[in-house]
């Protein structure tokens, strides 16, 4: 793994085939990639769910130059960003500077504009992240400090701090996040261990995941376990999932999960999807999330978790 991506993509692989990709929960998607002549990239999101909710993004970005990026973001829950990021500006390999600014506008909900700066360095062995967020309606700042070492080969050790502050009645009271990682990382397979503290919910979770590749065949796991202050556990879960890559660039994933919490029955959930690689810039996903519960007897139905079903297109011009 390249150092010049640890400060984002520990457990990354894992994360995105047990949960995050591949398994559409939304109604209807559609993801479009383009890049016009003038060398503008344009990324565009449209998805529908199942409460008839529509959310559309729009993402710009140019290279202004080598060194500076300028990305932008509009979307209809009244969103509007712009953020600036320059690389390598004080002649020193691996600097990057990143600054935003985003406002959300919408009359119905609480007005907030936020500020972002952050710093980062990155070296062969080591990686740093400096910065921060300001509220301005709110006037309340969060500072954030992410370091990764990358030693001995293959291994890279990570923590995350996030300090911040929250008006709770007529008190200005402080919170802290801190994210400790372990990852293992070869060409083929990941191993991570993770430990998130959070004061405000007072709140420990504990979380290990398995990703590997075999070829045509990826699998992976994600297990949690989170507990409360006095060591009490309040949730565990199970994520497993796998992948197979068929020919004429045809996958088909599925997914087996479960959640427990106390005084309560295990929720059981399976999911399946299959997606179509039509052209090498037009591809379609179909998916489903279905709740076992409700579809085998003798198991306590959940109405609270109800199955889930999704279409997704990408088009891209690449």
């Amino acid at each position: 793994m390249s150092t010049f991506n640890v400060l984002e993509d520990l457990g990354k692989k894992a994360q995105d085939l047990v949960i995050k990709k591949g398994f559409p929960i939304n109604i209807f998607k559609v993801t479009t990639e383009t890049k016009t002549s003038s060398g503008v990239k344009v990324t565009t999101e449209t998805s529908s769910t199942q409460k008839n909710e529509i959310l559309s993004t729009i993402k710009p970005e140019y290279a202004i130059t080598n060194q500076l990026k300028i990305k932008g973001e509009l979307n209809t829950n009244h969103l509007v960003k712009v953020q600036l990021t320059g690389t390598d500006l004080v002649g020193i390999n691996g600097s990057q500077v990143d600054v935003s600014l985003a406002r959300i506008n919408d009359s119905s909900k609480q007005k907030s504009t936020d500020f972002e700066g952050k710093g980062i360095l990155k070296q062969d062995r080591f990686a740093l992240s400096l910065g921060g967020i300001y509220e301005i309606e709110k006037k309340s700042p969060k500072f954030k400090g992410h370091v990764v070492i990358h030693y001995p080969d293959h291994c890279y050790w990570s923590t995350v701090g996030e300090l911040s502050q929250f008006v709770e009645g007529d008190k200005t009271l402080s919170d802290l996040t801190l994210d400790g990682k372990f990852s293992y990382i070869q060409q083929n397979y990941e191993a991570l261990l993770n430990i998130l503290y959070k004061k405000k919910e007072k709140t420990t979770s504990f979380t290990g995941s398995w990703y590997h590749e075999t070829g045509d065949h990826n699998y992976g796991l994600i297990g949690n376990y989170k507990q409360d202050g006095n060591a009490s556990y309040l949730e565990a879960s199970l994520n497993i999932a796998a992948e197979a890559k068929c020919s004429d660039g045809l996958a088909i994933k599925g997914r087996v999960s479960t959640t427990q919490k106390p005084n309560a029955q295990p929720t059981i959930r399976t999911g399946v999807s299959l997606s179509q690689k039509v052209s090498s810039g037009f591809t379609f996903t179909v998916g489903a999330d279905l709740n076992v519960r409700n579809m085998v007897p003798g198991l306590d139905e959940n109405s609270d978790l109800p199955h889930s079903f999704g279409f997704e297109v990408k088009l891209t011009d690449q």
